[in-house]
């Protein structure tokens, strides 16, 4: 950062051929020339609505080089130290699953969103912030679901009508992380306090490349062992392999959202098996999906000189936006410190409380709290009432 312009470094994994392949296939992908268009918007907007101090926001893309799935910890550490050599960032867009990633910026001094539970974005506090929930706060929610709807009753939303006789007898699938497992950990202990039967961990390595394998075994481990209830708690890509082996097993459980890692994107939902994916629901921590051009994102594409169709990048703009909040609320003198001032008690807004409007979900930070989303909701999968084009 210099007295005239505020670096902040996005960082985009390397292409894993399996995920790619995934995304495409449900059209959640643009070309390189569509994301540095709604960048270049994305910082126009911002240095002319928001008030910098004379100072001007630069959006730096970082192409990642390192292995994510399975992660390449230490090469994913060096690529941070390359980005702050490269561009002296004050802050960075940086998502991971990697602990080690967010050790490393805020060793070097950098603000960055990302994060994986409030908990670990306190301890590395004022550097570290996530957008979407906490995964121990996520875990507190899920817990709460399933013991008030769920537990000690009968799995009637299961396919296999054997298993609808059955009390529900639960299995938590998620990715096998360090950084995770404390508020997996939360989450069976919580399940276990309310549930007869508990709950059974049963996790897979984020590795694409053994994907198709793991979820073959796992899903027969889970017939065997008469799991009428898998609580899906990791990434939104190996639910693509796990739901069409289950199928492939003639194994057809509930299918439970805990919530977290974005499986619940409507949009790649289309890429699970659709058997099974009749008798999945859960919570959701997303807001409900609309077109680009309804989001604010599309808003500030149009109102930045945009034309034709909008970038898909245009997701990130609560990226964009919540940096250009906290840049503005910190005043003239941008440290991290007064970055976290800014942000922690930066206005509340939206909620389903407040606007009645699903679209809104309810953003709140406080003292100690570092997650921005604070609200879920109740959802269930039911293709049929798709609307047209998504």
């Amino acid at each position: 950062m210099t007295r005239t312009s505020i670096e902040v470094v996005l960082y985009q994994p390397k292409s894993n051929a399996a995920v790619d392949a995934i995304l495409q296939s449900q059209g959640l992908s643009g070309t390189p020339q569509q994301d540095q268009d709604f960048r270049d918007r994305a910082a126009a907007f911002i240095n002319s609505h928001y008030e910098l101090y004379g100072r001007k926001v630069h959006f730096d893309l970082f192409q990642g080089q390192c292995e994510f799935a399975p992660p390449d910890i230490p090469c994913l550490r060096n690529e941070v130290d390359a980005a702050v050599a490269q561009y002296h960032p004050f802050a960075a867009s940086w998502f991971s699953i990697v602990g080690e990633v967010y050790d490393e910026l805020s060793r070097k001094g950098v603000v960055s969103l990302g994060g994986l539970t409030n908990a670990f974005d306190v301890a590395h506090r004022p550097y570290l912030y996530s957008v979407l929930m906490g995964q121990d706060e996520q875990a507190t929610l899920a817990t709460e679901y399933w013991c008030k709807k769920l537990a000690n009753l009968p799995a009637r939303f299961a396919g296999d009508p054997l298993l609808q006789r059955l009390p529900r007898k639960v299995a938590i699938v998620a990715d096998d992380l360090d950084t995770l497992r404390p508020a997996l950990d939360q989450l069976q202990e919580g399940i276990r306090r309310c549930d007869r039967n508990g709950a059974q961990m049963a996790l897979y390595s984020l590795d694409t490349s053994t994907a198709v394998s793991q979820s073959t075994t796992l899903m027969a481990k889970l017939k065997g062992s008469n799991v009428t209830t898998i609580l899906w708690a990791g990434d939104p890509i190996f639910p693509v392999f796990g739901t069409h082996a289950a199928t492939s097993q003639a194994y057809f459980p509930e299918n439970v959202m805990e919530g977290g890692g974005l499986m619940d994107i409507d949009v790649i939902a289309r890429a699970y098996d659709a058997q099974q994916w009749q008798h999945a629901f859960g919570i959701s921590d997303l807001p409900a999906f609309q077109p680009f051009d309804h989001q604010d994102g599309g808003r500030v594409y149009r109102a930045a000189g945009g034309s034709g169709n909008v970038p898909l990048s245009a997701i990130f703009w609560p990226f964009y936006g919540l940096f250009a909040c906290s840049f503005q609320e910190a005043g003239p003198t941008l440290t991290p410190l007064t970055f976290e001032r800014a942000t922690l008690t930066s206005p509340s807004y939206g909620g389903w409380r407040a606007t009645h409007d699903p679209h809104l979900p309810y953003l709140h930070f406080a003292p100690g709290k570092y997650t921005w989303i604070s609200d879920a909701r109740d959802v269930y999968w039911s293709a049929p009432n798709l609307p047209p084009g998504v």
